[in-house]
Order: structure tokens, then sequence, then C-alpha cells
């Protein structure tokens, strides 16, 4: 059985095809695996974490319970307007840590057209931080 909540490295939402979570394996800290949901079943894989510094990945990862299924209802309904795209979409739902040593993970939604793509970035409780 896992931990309850999980520590994650990462979490996605590919273009409502498909979810990923990366997370630390709670008995083997060391080491991480990607678990994919692609509609039908769930794949499983190693996720490849050798080249980081030892306690990286402690450090980089989040409590699979910081960002609440509110929160990404949120940011979805508000990401193409917040990003300025004309006729953007969302292709992409991420959340995770740019860089080890920040406090908490991002939530970066990509928002695309034919003309323009912009990253949109949240906090974990669904403020507004940044388009670039």
């Amino acid at each position: 059985s896992g931990a309850s909540p999980a520590d994650y490295l990462m979490f996605t939402i590919s273009g409502y095809t498909s979810v990923a979570v990366q997370a630390i394996d709670p008995k083997k800290r060391e080491n991480v695996d990607e678990y994919r949901y692609d509609g039908s079943s769930v794949k499983v894989r190693p996720v490849d974490v050798s080249r980081n510094e030892p306690g990286v990945v402690d450090e980089s990862s989040f409590k699979s319970d910081i960002v609440t299924p509110a929160v990404l209802t949120s940011v979805l309904s508000s990401a193409v307007k917040d990003s300025g795209v004309q006729d953007g979409t969302v292709s992409v739902l991420t959340i995770e840590k740019f860089f080890a040593n920040e406090p908490e993970p991002k939530i970066q939604v990509v928002v695309g057209s034919p003309r323009a793509s912009k990253n949109v970035r949240y906090t974990p409780a669904g403020d507004f931080i940044e388009t670039v």
C-alpha cells in the first residue's frame, strides 16, 4: 500500500486524454515511478532520477493533496483568458516544482492556438502568478 498523501514529483494532464503522476516509492524513497492512465488502463514505468544529486528527489517532492480538484477546475476554466491567447485551447496542465528548493510546486497550464502559445502559472491555491 502507498503513502497517503503520496509524495509526487509531477502531476500531468495531457490533452484530456491521459493523466500521469510521478511518485516516490514510499518503501524505497530513492525510486520514482510514473503511473499513466490513458482512459482504459494504467501503465507503470520507472523514472530515471540517477542524474540528481542526493536529496534532490525528496526536495523536489510535494504532497499529492496540495492541489484540490476544485483548484484544477478553476485554473483550467481561467487559463485561456489569463493567457491572452486569442482562440486558445488548453493542451497540458502540470503541477511540479521548477527548482528543487522552491517551497511549493506551481501549476502550469499550456494554452495554444495556431498563432501563439503561452504558459500560465498559478499557486497551489489557484492564484495567478504569471504568463510566460
